[in-house]
């Protein structure tokens, strides 16, 4: 079969890479990988007669950006839980409802539908790889997640909770999909099963997912139980020496961050989730002088990395730091987070050999006027930074084939998707008991996708990303089919907890 070769041109790309190289590039496709990225575009096309030429004239190209830690459930649940901190969210008749809704009464389409809303909208904010944080649950939570992930278009990762997930999973034949092991939390946390999650992680090369020290209750029930601070628990169980996952981690003692800074290991954090949940707010300045990397996750809400990006900035102006760098912030929603997930040889920059996944931000409107080819690259990219949102992201390609263009998605009816949404939320608030004319607005759920009837946000722009001949006549773009489901075979629901079943 003949190779698929796409030729993007006329963009400023940033590719992320080590030597932060950026400017007007041309980017060279080779099936699901990239080629080559120079300034020679005309040769490429000389040398690639056949190659699609697409005109990327407006746009701001980027690494895909990756999510290292999301929770699908969020997209729908986050409506009930954004006027309660976290600490009280067991607290709350309705949310406790919700949560159980969710955990043990949806069904296998509603579930489905839930994660594809969170997973979709990802996708609409430029998320190319997401790794949703799961249910412990074993039979619809899990089962959903990986269907959802087979259509989905992302490049997924589901975390596995207990041993009967890791069964299941060892089991299923999901090349679309990788996986994360989680630890067990702070007040279930023992050596053993700590020794087994690391032990099992290592043998089926899975990076562990560590959630430790969110907040002080959290660090305090830990520290009582094995009389030392996360980071030194790690460290002293060897966990740094395999893939291993920091999220959330808030809580330092004198000597921590010089522990961290050796292991050269991102902490994972989501800024705009810290404000959602009033959770403690981690010291941001001290980590970044202390050379210790970050990488921002949608966690609990929208996997929107632009907005994260801009509350980190808020947080750390807070903190009376100066911002970091532009690269360095784009680092956090791509190279870092790649890394974190044990994948910065495939995917988290734009370079030769690694997958075609890439985000486009449309900067042609009109507070980007001024913009000129030779622009210096580190203000462009904090104009960015500083202006654009997830309404911004024109254009996303995965595996070097376009899955939202002209602010479109290509593979599902937005009418579609935001019917579901609101069924799906209105069984969740019937769950809690709560009237539906005293319920959150659902609109606020679905705000990404547009509706027959309601404005359009994203009228489409001629100039950007046009597929053009070389007689130069504008080709239409193929609408992608949907990939076929992959189903996977569970088995009914029981819970193993890592290292207490001696079978395991």
């Amino acid at each position: 079969m003949a190779d698929s070769i796409k030729i993007i041109e006329n963009g400023f790309v940033f590719t992320g890479d080590a030597q932060q190289r950026s400017g007007m590039l041309t980017i060279l496709i080779r099936n699901d990988r990239i080629a080559e990225i120079s300034t020679r575009g005309d040769a490429m096309k000389a040398m690639n007669a056949n190659a699609e030429v697409i005109d990327a004239r407006g746009r701001a190209l980027f690494p895909g950006f990756v999510d290292p830690h999301y929770h699908g459930e969020s997209f729908v649940l986050r409506p009930l839980t954004n006027r309660l901190p976290l600490a009280k969210w067991n607290k709350d008749p309705q949310v406790a409802n919700a949560f159980e809704f969710v955990r043990k009464l949806a069904t296998l389409e509603q579930l489905k539908t839930m994660y594809r809303l969170g997973f979709r909208a990802a996708l609409q904010s430029g998320v190319t790889a997401l790794a949703e944080a799961g249910i412990d649950t074993i039979d619809r939570t899990l089962r959903a997640a990986l269907e959802a992930f087979s259509h989905s278009d992302l490049r997924g990762f589901v975390t596995l909770h207990n041993g009967d997930q890791v069964d299941h999973a060892k089991t299923l034949k999901s090349p679309a999909t990788r996986y994360l092991l989680a630890a067990a939390g702070e007040d279930d946390l023992t050596t053993y099963n700590l020794q087994t999650t690391a032990r099992v992680a290592r043998e089926a090369k899975w990076p562990i997912v560590m959630q430790a020290g969110e907040t002080r209750k959290q660090y305090d029930a830990l520290k009582k139980n094995f009389q030392k601070s996360p980071t030194q628990l790690f460290n002293e169980y060897k966990l740094f020496e395999q893939p291993l996952m920091l999220v959330h981690l808030a809580q330092f003692e004198p000597g921590d961050l010089e522990i961290l800074a050796q292991a050269k290991m991102p902490i994972v954090f989501s800024p705009s989730a810290i404000a959602a949940k009033a959770t403690d707010i981690p010291p941001f300045a001290e980590l970044v002088a202390s050379g210790i990397p970050i990488a921002l996750c949608g966690d609990w809400g929208v996997s929107d990395p632009l907005a994260n990006v801009k509350t980190l900035m808020t947080l750390l102006a807070f903190e009376g730091m100066q911002n970091l760098q532009p690269f360095s912030l784009l680092d956090s929603i791509t190279r870092l987070p790649a890394t974190a997930l044990g994948m910065f040889n495939e995917i988290g920059s734009l370079e030769p050999a690694k997958k075609a996944d890439i985000a486009a931000v449309d900067i042609s409107r009109f507070r980007f006027s001024g913009f000129t080819p030779n622009v210096n690259a580190s203000e462009l990219l904090h104009l960015i930074f500083t202006e654009c949102s997830a309404s911004d992201i024109s254009e996303v390609m995965v595996n070097g084939e376009f899955y939202v263009r002209e602010h479109t998605l290509l593979t599902y009816s937005e009418e579609d998707l935001a019917n579901e949404g609101r069924a799906l939320f209105a069984d969740i608030v019937a769950a809690t008991g709560r009237s539906n004319d005293v319920a959150p607005s659902l609109p606020a759920v679905v705000q990404q996708f547009s509706v027959d009837g309601q404005e359009d946000s994203h009228p489409s722009v001629d100039e950007g990303f046009r597929i053009v001949k070389k007689n130069d006549q504008p080709v239409h773009a193929t609408i992608l089919p949907m990939p076929a489901p992959r189903r996977a075979e569970l088995a009914s629901e029981t819970r193993k907890v890592f290292g207490e079943d001696e079978e395991f």
